[in-house]
């Protein structure tokens, strides 16, 4: 408990292929949050991974977050 796990996907055509996989631990505050903002918070997290490697660019991204 208290690991994020994501993956960055890029469209091609009518299907998703994986750019990045990502995880990371979550801070103690947030690992003792309730499931619903801890979500929240994981999700966030990933979210600002994923624009570090991507630079901003382009609307076409997905992820696909677990816990």
């Amino acid at each position: 408990m208290g690991v994020v796990i994501g993956v960055l996907l890029q469209q091609h055509g009518s299907t998703y292929r994986p750019l990045a996989y990502l995880s990371k631990k979550l801070d103690n505050i947030a690992s003792g949050m309730p499931a619903c903002l801890r979500a929240v918070a994981a999700a966030a997290l990933i979210v600002q991974m994923a624009e570090r490697m991507v630079l901003h660019w382009g609307d076409n991204r997905g992820f696909c977050l677990g816990l």
